[in-house]
């Protein structure tokens, strides 16, 4: 089964690939190139029917199905890389850490996007999925960023340590990249810090966690 699975996503993935590859010269600049690739493997991820939140748990596979270093939330079909990696990292390697990952029998990791990423936050109404933070994939842009979105207080989460994340998960509390950029500012990705909960955006090149999904 596992197999099958990373057999299908691979493949869906290599075919999204193939046609941003048939653009590629269309395209600016690398780093939308690189935005495209996440996007595609965003896409594989929707097809699928694992993202959603009204997926039934049964039909997820995996609490069960999930192999060591992996751990799947049956809220939103998600399987996550648990624990995450033990070095921070600049988003280029985050990503590529992610792209190239082989784990559980699986090939289809991927940076999470914002909305998956504020879905395992836990304590913090306003940045939790569904709060009134308005930062979310369908709004990117730094100006839907407000006051909202700084969290809660410093290390006062439910989960271990003060984080605010599910307990399921294993690692600190220290921001985490998504794949989401912010369109109004070149260079600059949004992230989930689960030390105070907060969401905002931040330069590439700092070295921070990465933590995959498929």
């Amino acid at each position: 089964m596992k197999a099958t699975r990373a057999f299908y996503f691979s493949s869906r993935i290599l075919e999204w690939e193939a046609k941003i590859a048939k653009i590629a010269n269309f395209l600016p600049s690398a780093e939308w190139l690189t935005q495209a690739r996440a996007f595609a493997a965003v896409l594989v991820a929707l097809s699928s029917g694992c993202t959603s939140s009204s997926t039934p748990a049964a039909t997820c596979g995996k609490a069960a199905d999930a192999g060591a270093g992996t751990w799947t939330d049956t809220n939103t079909c998600l399987m996550w890389q648990d624990p995450l990696f033990v070095d921070r990292r600049n988003w280029d390697d985050a990503f590529t850490a992610c792209d190239t990952l082989e784990l559980a029998g699986y090939v289809d990791w991927r940076l999470p996007t914002l909305d998956e990423l504020r879905s395992i936050a836990r304590g913090c109404p306003a940045t939790a999925t569904g709060g009134a933070c308005t930062v979310t994939d369908a709004c990117l842009e730094s100006t839907c960023s407000s006051d909202l979105c700084q969290g809660c207080a410093e290390l006062s989460g439910p989960g271990p340590g003060g984080c605010y994340r599910l307990s399921n998960l294993i690692g600190d509390c220290m921001t985490t990249w998504t794949s989401s950029a912010v369109p109004d500012i070149p260079d600059e990705e949004w992230t989930v810090g689960f030390g105070g909960c907060h969401v905002l955006h931040y330069p590439k090149t700092m070295n921070i966690n990465t933590r995959c999904v498929r």
